[in-house]
């Protein structure tokens, strides 16, 4: 996995934009799917790095986008968890004896974007984020979209609403409930070890898993 996401920091805040994981070893650009999580965790960043795989990626599936903005810095990023924990959500390794090779890019969004490891504390650094998830969702391109923000914290799970909102008026699959209320939004790290024998959780597991299988054998 290569990673690459926009850095900047704002009133001493570190903030983590759009980030690309990239899979493969024959440098696809083709969009794998989305994700939507709660905000940007450990990831260390580079500076300086070559990130022509950036400039392919949205030259090949949003060439007039305008991805190189004053403020804010593309850089090369390690992995994290909780990337690991999506792969596997993605690739079906989540299971034990399963998984598909993924050759292409997953691209990860956030409700908020300031960068803090630790969820309770970035929570209430919510309503003073300058950067917020908008309209991000014109990058779906009718691709699987895991929405896993996974907290029950009330300004994030109204965030979360407004975001599967707007997604729910241009879907064509029949993936999510459209009643928000009836959705688990299961965070990553829902995959860990003592979770495996929630039956909810692995039926929307292997939901997902599928959906992204026939978006892959198209």
């Amino acid at each position: 996995m290569k990673v690459f996401a926009e850095y900047g920091v704002f009133e001493g805040d570190e903030y983590r934009r759009k980030t690309l994981l990239f899979f493969g070893d024959k440098g696809s650009t083709e969009l794998i799917g989305s994700a939507v999580l709660a905000n940007p965790g450990s990831a260390k960043s580079h500076k300086n790095a070559d990130i022509q795989p950036v400039d392919d990626f949205y030259a090949t599936n949003f060439p007039d986008e305008e991805i190189h903005e004053i403020e804010w810095e593309w850089r090369k990023y390690d992995s994290d968890p909780t990337m690991r924990l999506l792969k596997k959500v993605f690739d079906g390794s989540y299971k034990e004896g399963r998984r598909v090779e993924l050759n292409g890019v997953i691209q990860l969004f956030n409700c908020f974007y300031i960068k803090d490891p630790h969820l309770k504390n970035a929570v209430t650094k919510f309503p003073v984020s300058k950067f917020k998830f908008t309209d991000e969702d014109r990058f779906f391109l009718n691709k699987p979209v895991f929405f896993g923000w996974g907290t029950t914290d009330e300004l994030i799970q109204e965030k979360g609403e407004e975001i599967f909102n707007r997604y729910k008026t241009k879907q064509t699959g029949v993936y999510y409930n459209p009643d928000y209320s009836k959705n688990d939004f299961y965070h990553p790290i829902s995959i860990s070890c003592e979770n495996k024998a929630n039956e909810s959780l692995q039926k929307w597991l292997d939901t997902f898993y599928h959906w992204v299988n026939e978006n892959e054998s198209d």
